[in-house]
């Protein structure tokens, strides 16, 4: 018995010695994105000149860079999706405008004929705290061999916020992903809208919104996406006591590709 709880100890201390270095690790890095994140808001006047479009970009190039790192450590010791979440989370943690400020972050995996891949989403917001800009960035990660690799970097929406759900893909060796988000300069619900897929190797946006949607509704079912939402063009004006005419985006998931329509709605 006394044997047994021996070396029970003894694998007990190997693994929390192990674990040791992963966990300065992951400090160390969310250390790092806090401080670069911060270093490109703009909280006083002096900022303004100081947060130039090129500093940001240098420091937004490290964010994504410190975030990958991140990303291929946790995805090797634990690609469950929970893990998955955790890690991004471990890292952009310090990435907030305050307690009540949105947490833009996004995991997905998917077994993609034999091919482990993982997308992770995340939305930089930087400069000003009203308007302010953002980016929002897509990361693809492949696992080559027992390793997971960063594949490909896509940028999608910009100055904008970010949600992210996954769709019904018809293509078995494909994740297809919704990203949408309301415009950051506009007084109201103005959101962009695109549609991605990841193959393992590359993101194509396979569809986006002519224009920006205001006060958008989703509706998802197996095989469409259909969104409705208000058309504020000047040959449209609200139509008492009706409101705004309606339009409606209908997005047919087929396996040779997405097939849009838009139409207006009948006033009702």
């Amino acid at each position: 018995m006394l044997k047994y709880v021996f070396i029970s100890a003894a694998i007990a201390l190997t693994a929390t010695a192990q674990s040791q270095p992963a966990t300065s690790k992951i400090v160390a890095r969310s250390q790092l994105a806090t401080r670069l994140w911060q270093e490109i808001q703009v909280s006083r006047p002096a900022d303004a000149n100081r947060v130039t479009p090129d500093y940001a970009e240098t420091h937004i190039k490290q964010l994504r860079a410190t975030i990958a790192e991140q990303m291929v450590d946790a995805l090797n010791s634990d690609d469950t999706p929970a893990r998955i979440k955790e890690g991004l989370n471990a890292v952009t943690g310090g990435m907030r405008r305050g307690p009540d400020g949105p947490t833009e972050t996004f995991a997905y995996s998917a077994d993609l004929h034999g091919v482990k891949a993982v997308i992770i989403g995340f939305n930089i917001r930087y400069g000003g705290a009203g308007l302010g800009s953002a980016k929002a960035i897509l990361q693809g990660y492949r696992k080559i061999g027992l390793s997971y690799e960063l594949v490909v970097e896509e940028e999608a929406l910009v100055d904008c916020g970010l949600v992210m759900a996954q769709i019904n893909s018809p293509r078995q060796n494909e994740i297809w992903l919704l990203a949408h988000g309301q415009v950051s300069w506009y007084m109201g619900d103005m959101e962009r809208i695109q549609l991605y897929t990841f193959d393992g190797y590359e993101f194509k946006m396979l569809w986006a919104a002519p224009v920006s949607r205001i006060n958008p509704e989703y509706k998802f079912t197996g095989d469409s996406i259909t969104v409705t939402s208000e058309d504020r063009s000047p040959e449209h004006p609200p139509v008492p006591p009706f409101g705004y005419p309606k339009i409606q985006d209908t997005v047919l998931l087929n396996d040779g590709g997405p097939v849009a329509s838009t139409h207006t709605l009948p006033m009702q």
